[in-house]
C-alpha cells in the first residue's frame, strides 16, 4: 500500500550505534543508486517545497546504514494543515540499462541498475553500505490558504534512535488548473494493460482504475486501440463505448486533448470509400462523435492523427487520409507527424515535428496561416542531382526539386555516403533564360557547401565552368539557415546552372536557390492558422530515457520555448510483455527493456506505477501553466513580470550536450519559485 505524510522529517537511528545511519534529503533530479552515499560528509536534513494550489511536488529521502542492518524502518507523518494532506511515499526501485542511451551524461557511466520505478511503500531494511531511497510526493488542495508551512516526516526502525529532517512548504496565492495548459497526446497501450491484469473488455469500470491513476499526471493519451470502437458487417461504426470512456476521461481524468482515431493506425481499420466519399464509413463515425462533443462542449479539445508518421513514399496516403476526415467532419483538428514541408499544409491543423526537424521560420508562418510554398522568380523544367538522402538529418528522403521549390523550409540533400565518395552535383534547368550577375544559396543549418564549383549552359548540354565569388552569411541562431551569395566576374545569361561539390565526409543541404527577388506571399498564399506541438524524438534531446529523467521535466519547457502549444509523446505503458509475471509482487529491480524511453509507467498490484520520469514530467507541465499564466498576467510584457528571464522563450538544439541538459534541468526549480511568486504578487495585486 502507498503510506501518506506531508512535512520531511526523517528520523533514523541504528541499532542504537551512533552515527551509523546516514539520512539525507535528495533533489528529485538527481538518480540516487544503491551505491550513493551521503554528499558534502552531512547531507541536508531539510527540504522547502514551493507550489501551488492543486500542484503535486516531490522531494527524495536516501537512507544508508554504514555498519549493520538496519531493520524494519518505517515512516509516519502527519497532515500539515487545512488542504495539505499527508504525503504519498514510495519506494524507488531500479530498472537494468546494461546500454547508456545516447542521453546518459558522462558522469554516470557505467551504471546499470536506475532509479525508475516507484514501487508501493511498506517497512524495509537498510543493509550495510546500500542507500535505500524514498520518494515522497505532496499534494496541496485548493482549499489550502496561501502561506509557509512547516512539519515533519519521520522514519522509525524496529530499533534505534531516530533523526529528523524538517520541510517547509510555500503555497502560493493562486491555483494550478486541473487540466493542463500545455496539450499532450501519448499512446496508452491497452494491450499491455490487458495482458498485465488478465482483463479482457473494454467496459468502462475496468478501466477508471488506469484513468483514475494517470489524472494527476495531467497527461492526454489515445484510448482506443482494441475495441472500443465496434464496426458493423456492413461498415457502419458503433462509438458508444468510446463515447463512455471520452466522456469519463474528460469529466473525472483531467484529459485535455481526446483523440478520436486508433492509436495504431489512425482511420486505417476504416475500409476505403471507394468512388464515392459520401460512401466513407468515417463519415457516419465523425459525425456522430462531432455532435455529440459539440453537445457535451468538448469539441475544442477532440482531434485525430488520420496517418501515424510515415516515409516519404506514403506521403500521398497520409494526405487521403486527412483529406478523408475534413471531408467526414472538418471540426474535428487532424494532426501530422512530420516535418515541415508544403505537401501537407493544406490539409491538417496540428503540425508535431521533432525538435531537430524545427525551423522557426516555417513555425511562425504556419502559426500565421501562412503558406510554406512560395514559387521560385524563375521557373525550373527540370531540376537533377547526383542522388539524394536526408532521412538521417532531417526525417524524410529529399528530392531535387526540394532544393528548388522556393520554400526556404524544404531541402535537398545528396547521399551521405555518395557525397563522400564522389562528391554531390545539384542541377536546375529552367523554362526561361536567366540573367543575373549575382545569385544566393541558403544552406540546411550546419550543412553549408564549401570549395563550390559553378557551370553554366546555354542549351542545357554543354556546361561552361563559371568564376564565382562568394560571400558567405552564417546564421544568427541554431534554427536559421545560413547563405552564401555567389557574385559572377559579369552577367550572365543561361538556361542551366550546375552546382558540384568535392568529395565531403558529411552531406551539403541546399535550402534554396534565388536569381533575383523572391516573391512575397500573397492572399492565395492563405492557409489557415496552423497549430504546432513538438514531437519526441527517441534518441534525442529530450529524451524520456530512465538514466536521463531530467529530460523529462525538461520537454514542457522546451515546448514552451519553442512557442509549441503541445507535446507528441510515444507510449506510457508499451514495455514488455514478460513484467505481466511481476504484478503481484514487482521487484525492486526490473530485467532490462528493449526500448526503455517507451513507457513511463509499471505494472503493479493495485494497478499502475509511476516512474521518476511520469513524475518528472507531471512538474514540467505544472511548469508550463506557471509560464502560461504568468504570459497572460502580464499580457507577453515579460519586462514587467518580475521573472523576466525564466519567462523568455529560447530556442533548443536537438543535439545539446547531456552534461549541458542536466545543468539547465538544476536550474529550473529556482526559476519555477520566481515565476511562482511573480504571479503570486500580480495576482494579489489585481484582487486588491
Amino acid at each position: 500500500m502507498v503510506w501518506n505524510a506531508i512535512a520531511v522529517t526523517t528520523l533514523f537511528a541504528a541499532a542504537g550505534l551512533l552515527n551509523v545511519t546516514h539520512v539525507w534529503v535528495e533533489s528529485p533530479l538527481t538518480p540516487v543508486f544503491p551505491g550513493s552515499e551521503r554528499p558534502g560528509g552531512r547531507g541536508e536534513q531539510e527540504i522547502r517545497l514551493y507550489m501551488a494550489r492543486g500542484e503535486r511536488a516531490s522531494f527524495q529521502i536516501a537512507v544508508r546504514s554504514t555498519r549493520q542492518t538496519v531493520e524494519d524502518i518505517e515512516v509516519k507523518a502527519e497532515p500539515l494543515a487545512e488542504g495539505i494532506g499527508a504525503p504519498d511515499v514510495y519506494r524507488v526501485g531500479y530498472v537494468e540499462m546494461p546500454n547508456a542511451s545516447p542521453r546518459r551524461p558522462g558522469a554516470w557511466e557505467g551504471e546499470t541498475l536506475w532509479p525508475d520505478p516507484l514501487l508501493p511503500y511498506e517497512p524495509f531494511d537498510a543493509p550495510p553500505q546500500e542507500t535505500q531511497a524514498l520518494w515522497v510526493t505532496y499534494h496541496v488542495g485548493g482549499d489550502a490558504a496561501p502561506g509557509v508551512y512547516r512539519g515533519e516526516v519521520e522514519l522509525i526502525p524496529a530499533q534505534g534512535r531516530k533523526h529528523t529532517i524538517d520541510v517547509t512548504i510555500e503555497v502560493f496565492a493562486f491555483d494550478l488548473p486541473e487540466v493542463a495548459a500545455l496539450e499532450t497526446l501519448f499512446r496508452l497501450d491497452r494491450r499491455a494493460l490487458a495482458d498485465a491484469y488478465g482483463w479482457n473488455d473494454n467496459q468502462l469500470d475496468t478501466w477508471k482504475p488506469v484513468y483514475d491513476a494517470l489524472a494527476p499526471y495531467r497527461l492526454s493519451y489515445t484510448l482506443w486501440d482494441t475495441d472500443l470502437v465496434a464496426l458493423q458487417s456492413e461498415g457502419s461504426p458503433d462509438s458508444s463505448v468510446l463515447r463512455e470512456h471520452l466522456a469519463y476521461v474528460a469529466e473525472d481524468a483531467n484529459m485535455r486533448t481526446l483523440d478520436l482515431g486508433h492509436s495504431l493506425t489512425g482511420i486505417g481499420l476504416f475500409p476505403p470509400p471507394g468512388d464515392s466519399p459520401r460512401a466513407d464509413p468515417i463519415r457516419p463515425y465523425f459525425r456522430e462523435l462531432g455532435d455529440w462533443l459539440s453537445e457535451e462542449g468538448l469539441l475544442v479539445q477532440a482531434l485525430v492523427q488520420p496517418m501515424p508518421a510515415a516515409a516519404r513514399q506514403y506521403w500521398n496516403a497520409a494526405l487521403r487520409a486527412n483529406f478523408r476526415v475534413d471531408v467526414a467532419d472538418s471540426r474535428i483538428r487532424r494532426l501530422w507527424h512530420g516535418p515541415f514541408h508544403p505537401f501537407m499544409e493544406r490539409h491538417t491543423d496540428i503540425w508535431a515535428v521533432p525538435l531537430r526537424q524545427y525551423d522557426r521560420a516555417a513555425h511562425q508562418r504556419l502559426r500565421q496561416g501562412v503558406s510554406l510554398a512560395l514559387p521560385p522568380a524563375h521557373a525550373a523544367h527540370n531540376v537533377e542531382a547526383s542522388s539524394s538522402g536526408g532521412q538521417d538529418l532531417i526525417g524524410y528522403e529529399t528530392t531535387p526539386g526540394d532544393g528548388y521549390d522556393g520554400s526556404l523550409h524544404t531541402y535537398w540533400i545528396p547521399d551521405p555516403q555518395h557525397a563522400a565518395r564522389e562528391g554531390a552535383m545539384f542541377e536546375i534547368h529552367f523554362e526561361d533564360p536567366v540573367r543575373t550577375e549575382a545569385f544566393r544559396v541558403d544552406w540546411l543549418p550546419e550543412h553549408e557547401g564549401t570549395g563550390i564549383e559553378v557551370r553554366t549552359s546555354f542549351d542545357s548540354r554543354t556546361f561552361n565552368r563559371a568564376a564565382v565569388e562568394w560571400e558567405h552569411h552564417p546564421a544568427l541562431t541554431p534554427f536559421d539557415e545560413s547563405w552564401s551569395e555567389g557574385r559572377f566576374d559579369m552577367e550572365k545569361t543561361f538556361v542551366a546552372i550546375r552546382f558540384t561539390f568535392p568529395r565531403a565526409a558529411s552531406a551539403v543541404g541546399i535550402a534554396g536557390v534565388t536569381f533575383g527577388e523572391q516573391g512575397n506571399a500573397g492572399e492565395q498564399d492563405a492557409i489557415g492558422r496552423k497549430e504546432v506541438w513538438l514531437a519526441h524524438d527517441p534518441g534525442r534531446f529530450p529524451d524520456f530515457q530512465p538514466d536521463a529523467a531530467y529530460e523529462a521535466r525538461l520537454f514542457p519547457w522546451v515546448c514552451w520555448g519553442h512557442n509549441a502549444s503541445g507535446l507528441l509523446g510515444s507510449s506510457l505503458t508499451s514495455w514488455p510483455r514478460a513484467w505481466a509475471a511481476e504484478v503481484e509482487e514487482p521487484p525492486m529491480e526490473w530485467s532490462a527493456p528493449a526500448q526503455p524511453g517507451r513507457f513511463l509507467f509499471y505494472p503493479g498490484p493495485d494497478g499502475l506505477m509511476p516512474s521518476i520520469r511520469a513524475e518528472l514530467l507531471r512538474d514540467g507541465i505544472a511548469d508550463y501553466a506557471y509560464l502560461a499564466a504568468l504570459h497572460e498576467l502580464v499580457d507577453g510584457e515579460i519586462a514587467e513580470s518580475g521573472a523576466e528571464d525564466a519567462l523568455r522563450r529560447r530556442l533548443y538544439r536537438a543535439d545539446m550536450a547531456p552534461g549541458n541538459a542536466r545543468e539547465w534541468a538544476l536550474e529550473i526549480p529556482r526559476r519555477k519559485v520566481e515565476l511562482g511568486r511573480a504571479i503570486t504578487r500580480l495576482a494579489r495585486g489585481e484582487e486588491e
